[in-house]
């Protein structure tokens, strides 16, 4: 298992407890951790899309979900089931600079509380690269995602990373630092 995704994994948590721990305008729960998928459900989910996303699929063998409601304004990294059934976010979606554009099949495998989505890229040269969708930008009636796009980390494990960095940020107090969420 990618030793990035469970450092990643073990800031994510640590950093959870103190959330749990802060003073805040409200009642903040610590965040919830899923248990690991089982091989054959990683295999199918991919299969299914075929998908490349290695740091994906490690993930998925360490942690099924991630609930962060109460870090800034809700971090979610869904189940594989719940990604399946996210049918109003993007299937596909269209990334390059003219006359280079080209569709990208995502999936969407998080959002935050604002109702964003998460997109991970599923193949070619984009593979595991993260974007986050704004739903005030629906897709087209064909699936495909062309505005409201913000390519947030270059790899899935880099995702994990930055999510990490925001939850630290939050714990601190920062409201200076530009979060993914919200």
């Amino acid at each position: 298992m990618s030793n990035t995704v469970l450092t990643a994994l073990r800031r994510l948590k640590a950093t959870g407890e103190e959330v749990a721990a802060m003073e805040l305008p409200y009642p903040a729960s610590a965040p919830s951790f899923g248990p690991a998928c089982c091989d054959a459900e990683i295999e199918e989910l991919l299969a299914s899309y075929r998908a490349a996303v290695p740091g994906y699929a490690t993930f998925l063998s360490a942690c099924r979900r991630i609930d962060g409601a109460d870090v800034h304004n809700g971090y979610f990294i869904y189940s594989p089931l719940t990604a399946v059934t996210q049918l109003h976010t993007p299937r596909r979606i269209v990334v390059g600079d003219e006359p280079r554009l080209r569709e990208v099949p995502v999936l969407a495998v998080g959002g935050d509380g604002c109702g964003n989505a998460f997109l991970i890229g599923l193949d070619g040269p984009e593979a595991e690269a993260v974007w986050k969708w704004n739903h005030e930008h629906p897709p087209r009636e064909d699936g495909v995602g062309r505005t409201g796009l913000v390519k947030i980390a270059d790899s899935f494990v880099a995702f994990l990373d930055r999510l990490a960095t925001d939850w630290e940020r939050f714990a601190s107090g920062d409201t200076t630092w530009t979060y993914v969420s919200g």
